[in-house]
Parts: structure tokens; C-alpha cells; sequence
């Protein structure tokens, strides 16, 4: 009898810890120094922030499909963005630059913004990637992004995503809504 119950509170033990423990996310990041693998399109699916700041910005947008290609110069990637705002598109292009013998991208015109793309075994979906952005300095601000080669991911992808950033501490999230048609990508290399 002493035996099951010990067995049993064993057991028990094991599921609670099971619940209870957060194993961080991996502190691995993919470099961008072969891009090639992730040029192309990009559905933006959701945001996950420490709080509702980090993900503000999107709440207004609808929809949002990104472009990634190669600049010219080496090391330099291009990345437009067609953003569904209420009845509205709004095309924006960014720049980034890989670091040489780093894993971080430096956004041309922000000094202050780092960006990485983040080793994700956990997701468990070989056509999504996160992108987590940190602002440095006062009124920094620490957000994560899922995005995918589809703009319908299946919901166990996005609840992982959620449920992972939120066990380790970034518990505001938005799933964008894409209520509505797609904006037009310009200028874009491809579509």
C-alpha cells in the first residue's frame, strides 16, 4: 500500500513539475549570413510582448505580408512590408544589415533597434520563423513576431508560440486578424 502511494506521489510530483517549469527559450539564433533560405514571402501571424507597449503598434493593423530579398551590397537585406490598416495599405521598405560574424541585424536608420532571428526547434513548424526586436535605451521595449510562408497557420503553431513567449515572462499577445483582403505588394523584387 506504502508502495502505490509513494508511486503515485511520484508520479504526481512529475506532471506538477511538468506544468509549473518553464524552460527558457534557447539563447540560439540563426545567422542571416546565408539568407537564402529565408527570402521571399512572410505573413505576419502574431506579436508577444513583457507588456502592451511592445505590441501596440500592430493592434491596428489587419493583415501584413513582408517581402525579403538581397540588396545590392552584400551583407544587406531589403524588407517590404504591404500593411492593411482599416480600408488602407501602407507599403514600407526597410534595411537591414547582417553583422559580420554575428547573428544580429542593425535596421538602417535605428541605431538603437536589434533585431535577431531566433533557433525555434520548439515551434516545431519548419515553414514559420521569430523575429525578436529589442529597442534599447529609455522607453526600450522588448517584442517577439511569428511569421509564416502561409497566412493561415494552423492554431497549435500560434498557441505554442503564445504559450512558450508567456512562460518565459512575454505574456501580452496579438494575433493579427486578417479580416480582410491582403494589401498589394510594391515595390518588391517578386510577389
Amino acid at each position: 500500500m506504502l508502495d502505490k502511494l509513494w508511486s503515485l506521489l511520484l508520479y504526481a510530483s512529475g506532471l506538477l513539475e511538468g506544468l509549473i517549469s518553464c524552460p527558457p527559450i534557447p539563447d540560439a539564433y540563426e545567422g542571416l549570413h546565408n539568407p537564402k533560405p529565408y527570402l521571399g514571402k512572410w505573413y505576419f501571424i502574431s506579436a508577444a510582448g513583457y507588456s502592451e507597449k511592445d505590441i501596440a503598434l500592430y493592434r491596428v493593423m489587419d493583415s501584413t505580408v513582408f517581402y525579403l530579398q538581397e540588396a545590392a551590397e552584400n551583407g544587406t537585406l531589403l524588407l517590404t512590408g504591404a500593411i492593411r490598416i482599416g480600408d488602407n495599405c501602407l507599403t514600407k521598405v526597410w534595411t537591414y544589415h547582417v553583422r559580420p560574424n554575428d547573428y544580429l541585424l542593425d535596421m538602417e536608420g535605428r541605431p538603437e533597434l536589434s533585431s535577431k532571428l531566433l533557433k525555434t526547434p520548439w515551434l516545431n513548424h519548419s515553414d514559420c520563423i521569430v523575429l525578436q526586436e529589442t529597442v534599447l535605451g529609455e522607453g526600450g521595449l522588448k517584442r517577439t513576431m511569428l511569421y509564416a510562408r502561409n497566412a493561415s497557420v494552423d492554431a497549435d503553431v500560434v498557441k505554442r508560440f503564445q504559450a512558450k513567449l508567456c512562460c518565459n515572462g512575454m505574456c501580452e499577445n496579438f494575433i493579427l486578424p486578417q479580416e480582410r483582403e491582403y494589401c498589394q505588394m510594391e515595390g518588391a523584387a517578386s510577389t
